[in-house]
C-alpha cells in the first residue's frame, strides 16, 4: 500500500474495529480478499506438494509388504504422484483458480487411495489384509490439510 494511504487505511481499520462485528471497510476489501487468496494459494500448493511427496515414500513400505508386485508398485505410485506434481505447479503458476485448486487434495486423495486399494487387491502377500488398517494415512491427510471452505463451495454451486 502506498505511503500516502497508510493514515486513511489505518483510520478505517481503527473505525471497523470499533464495530463489534468487526466488518472489513468497503475501501479495503479488494486488497483483503487479494491477500487472502494469495495465502491460500500458498497453501495450497505446499500441502499438495507435501502429499505427493509422502505418497511417493509411503512406497517403500508398500515394496516391503507388497514385495509380489514391485514394478507395478512402483510403475503406478510414482506416475501418479508425478502426474499430480505437474498438475499442482501448473494449477498454482497458470491456473490460479482457487476454487479449483482448493479440489485438488481431495481428488489427489481420492486417485492415490484408489490405487494404493488395486495394488492391494492384486498383490498376493499374506500382510494386505493387515496392511489396509495403514491406510488411515489418507483420512489423517484429508482431515489435516484438506480446507474446503464454505464461501468458494457456495460460488462453485451457482456456476
Amino acid at each position: 500500500m502506498p505511503q500516502e494511504y497508510e493514515k486513511d487505511a489505518r483510520a478505517l481499520i481503527q473505525e471497523a474495529l470499533k464495530d463489534p462485528l468487526a466488518r472489513i471497510p468497503q475501501p479495503l476489501k479488494t486488497a483483503y480478499y487479494q491477500y487472502q487468496e494469495h495465502l491460500n494459494l500458498k497453501y495450497l500448493l505446499q500441502v499438495n506438494l507435501f502429499a505427493q511427496f509422502s505418497y511417493v515414500t509411503y512406497t517403500i513400505a508398500d515394496l516391503l509388504v507388497l514385495n509380489d508386485i514391485p514394478r507395478l508398485v512402483i510403475t503406478s505410485k510414482l506416475s501418479f504422484a508425478l502426474l499430480m506434481t505437474l498438475i499442482t505447479i501448473w494449477m498454482y503458476n497458470y491456473y490460479r483458480h482457487l476454487k479449483f485448486f482448493d479440489l485438488l487434495l481431495p481428488c489427489s486423495i481420492v486417485g492415490a487411495s484408489a490405487i494404493w486399494f488395486t495394488n492391494l487387491n492384486i498383490s498376493e502377500s499374506p500382510y494386505t489384509l493387515i496392511y489396509q488398517y495403514s491406510s488411515v494415512v489418507f483420512i489423517v491427510l484429508a482431515n489435516l490439510c484438506v480446507q474446503i471452505r464454505f464461501r468458494p463451495s457456495l460460488d462453485l454451486l451457482r456456476k
